[in-house]
């Protein structure tokens, strides 16, 4: 990551958001790590070590015990488990994350996650040329079907794309295409709702959304899960970042009648 990437994508980091809006996301508990925690990460992480051919120092091991056991204690304010990431990416790449899932109960797990993270090692070494202290990110577990994830792209603070976040098994949620009406809705009153309160006037952001019953009626809810750089670097799911011009407001998910070329 360059130094004026980095700058770029700083903005958005979790711990870097204004105030406000995290009232509109995950209940989350934040804490910044040392320079010495960052640099045990880094040296026990799989990726490094396969890099270097050089097995951590017991002072590393040490670090990143203790580590765990400060995640932990966070972790245990949330009764269902936590999703652990950095303030700037998860370890969504981690394949024991995939086995296992990435509901976290203590901090030993997300040790695990984080070493077996390419993700994590990237951003831990570039905030680390850019003399950034990194912070971790312990939020509240949400049990989020996987149809219920959209990503947002706004240019001067308006939500100009929406798209189905899960996209690339080619799969139409029958949920989506029944509601796609009240999604967009949703999501749009959500997104002018949050807008002045985005760190950067262009940006992508992911949402959840759900729909809540009170007796007999029916309430569409949206929640932010995090915010991107609007840049290349960051997946625009059914858009393309060389083709699409993002002039005006669209909502793509694939459905049963077009499929969208992924190849685009």
């Amino acid at each position: 990551m360059s130094e004026v990437f980095f700058r770029t994508a700083v903005k958005t980091y979790i711990e870097n958001w204004p105030h406000r809006l995290y009232n509109e996301s995950i209940a989350t508990a934040l804490f910044q790590l040392t320079q010495k925690e960052m640099d045990a990460v880094i040296e026990t992480n799989a990726f490094t070590i396969e890099e270097t051919g050089k097995e951590p120092s017991e002072e590393s091991f040490a670090m990143v015990s203790d580590l765990a056991k400060k995640i932990t204690e966070h972790i245990n304010r949330f009764p269902k488990g936590a999703y652990v990431k950095l303030g700037s990416r998860s370890p969504k790449d981690s394949y024991i994350g995939f086995k296992e899932g990435f509901c976290c109960q203590d901090g030993q797990k997300v040790i695990r996650l984080f070493n077996d993270s390419e993700r994590v090692k990237d951003d831990l070494e570039s905030a680390r040329r850019n003399g950034y202290l990194s912070f971790v990110a312990v939020r509240e577990w949400i049990d989020m079907p996987e149809w219920a994830e959209f990503r947002g792209f706004f240019k001067n603070k308006r939500l100009i794309g929406l798209s189905q976040y899960n996209y690339r098994n080619n799969k139409a949620y029958p949920e989506i295409l029944e509601n796609a009406d009240s999604i967009q809705w949703a999501m749009q009153y959500k997104s002018e709702q949050m807008a002045e309160l985005l760190p950067v006037s262009d940006i992508v952001a992911d949402f959840f959304y759900k729909v809540r019953a009170y007796g007999n009626e029916r309430v569409s809810e949206v929640v932010l899960i995090e915010v991107n750089p609007f840049d290349i670097w960051t997946d625009p799911c059914l858009f393309n970042w060389n083709k699409d011009s993002f002039d005006s407001f669209e909502f793509r998910y694939n459905n049963n009648m077009r499929k969208t070329d992924l190849s685009l």
